[in-house]
């Protein structure tokens, strides 16, 4: 009885010596196999990728790894801009990018024992600080006089405020009511004359029309390009007839086109009892 249990466990463990041999050589091709891939068709041996070897590395990995890399070499680039209440320009900043696909590919066909550079391409903002510095020359410019009540005067000065500054790029449409914003006692507007189908009433933000209208006037002087005007419903005091261009929020806009190579740029203040509003471009503009 204890030879047929011995024999037995003997069998056994030559079974379990032959699985692990199977094993043994499975894994080990296995590993043989996927070496000679790599050397194949991976990364040669000793390449140098930002201080990493990428021995034998396939193009998968090393794709994640460049792409790691990129996220941390991005800079996004600023454009030149102007602040809305002092006017002053803010200089421009350049960005860069690393070319993802490029970098991998020098990576695969280096050679043995090659260090490989990140492929970087700068990226130039449009608007710089040299070009607001040529947007000077007053290419338009119209005033009129204003009248009414306090809070009228104070709905026309924040108004135009609101457009003080603006900076309008080549082949952009401005937009007044984009601009400006709804008319609003929380946006400081106060109740003043309004006209509404012919008729005047009290309406928060009396008044703002004399702001389009004026701008209306220095557009057409600069030979700016209107895209959206609409007459008031009855004839105003502050410009001749016809030269009105009548604005309500998320109803009746006033647009223009700036259809030349250069930005301009709205300047809009209030003197007492003128608002002033001009129009600034480039020399060749004139």
């Amino acid at each position: 009885m204890l030879d047929k249990l011995r024999f037995k466990v003997v069998k056994l463990q030559k079974i379990i010596i032959i699985c692990l041999i199977i094993i043994t050589l499975f894994l080990t091709t296995n590993l043989i196999v996927e070496r000679l891939k790599r050397q194949l068709y991976g990364v040669a041996s000793e390449v140098i990728y930002e201080n990493q070897d990428m021995s034998y590395l396939f193009r998968a990995e090393v794709y994640e790894i460049v792409y790691k890399e990129a996220q941390k070499r991005r800079v996004w680039s600023k454009e030149a801009k102007i602040d809305s209440d002092s006017g002053q320009v803010t200089s421009e900043k350049e960005g860069q990018i690393l070319d993802i696909e490029s970098t991998v590919e020098e990576i695969m066909l280096a050679d043995e024992g090659k260090e490989i550079n990140s492929i970087i391409y700068e990226i130039k903002p449009y608007m710089t600080e040299e070009i607001l510095e040529k947007v000077t020359n007053v290419i338009g410019s119209y005033r009129t006089s204003i009248g009414g009540s306090s809070n009228r005067v104070k709905n026309i000065r924040v108004a135009a405020k609101s457009i003080n500054n603006t900076l309008v790029l080549p082949g952009e449409t401005f937009s007044f009511n984009q601009v400006v914003g709804p008319r609003t006692e929380e946006r400081g507007y106060k109740g003043a004359p309004v006209i509404m189908n012919g008729v005047i009433v009290t309406g928060i933000g009396g008044g703002v029309c004399q702001v389009s209208s004026t701008l209306y006037n220095a557009v057409q002087k600069a030979d700016l390009e209107v895209v959206e005007r609409y007459p008031h419903s009855k004839r105003v005091r502050y410009v001749p007839p016809g030269q009105d261009a009548a604005v309500a929020w998320n109803s009746l806009d006033f647009k223009f086109n700036n259809q030349y190579s250069l930005p301009v740029i709205i300047k809009g203040s209030v003197y007492g009892r003128q608002i002033l509003i001009k129009i600034l471009g480039a020399k060749e503009q004139e």
